[in-house]
């Protein structure tokens, strides 16, 4: 990897620009890719009808292999994933219109989002775990070979 350039901040670059991008943003898949996230066994489609309204249960299929790809949610707008959620829609034979699809309201995007988090296994960050992250972050820069000051601060 080539060396960071020097930033005007004096902030150490850890990630480059693309692999940042790799780790934190949204999803962009491949037709095989959608397939292969957004084609559900029978638990998940067990999970996907417990939302009653053909678009919700897009966007819950569109959630969740979000999830299973990356491990975290994302905030969306319907321009942004209005493709994935018509090849969900048209993957599964969802009853919905193109102007049905649409982002759910917060309480059901928290309602998905929380049964997500117990069917895969995890639970949401609380402050407790950021403290105990920040820690090992402090301890990885005490012990830093880069001889530029390291200022951290707990957010």
């Amino acid at each position: 990897m080539p060396p960071a350039s020097p930033s005007p901040t004096k902030r150490i670059i850890v990630l480059e620009e693309a692999e940042r991008a790799e780790l934190y943003d949204r999803p962009h898949f491949t037709d095989d890719e959608r397939l292969g996230y957004f084609t559900l066994p029978p638990i998940d489609v067990a999970l996907m009808e417990t939302f009653s309204d053909a678009a919700v249960q897009a966007f819950f299929v569109l959630t969740l292999g979000y999830f299973k790809a990356k491990q975290r949610f994302f905030t969306v707008t319907i321009e942004e994933v209005s493709d994935e959620l018509r090849f969900i829609r048209d993957h599964l034979t969802l009853p919905a219109t193109d102007d049905e699809l649409r982002v759910p309201s917060a309480p059901t995007i928290y309602e998905q989002r929380k049964l997500i988090l117990s069917v895969t296994g995890y639970r949401p960050c609380r402050a407790a775990d950021r403290h105990a992250a920040f820690q090992v972050v402090c301890q990885a820069a005490r012990i830093s070979v880069n001889r530029r000051p390291i200022v951290l601060c707990d957010r």
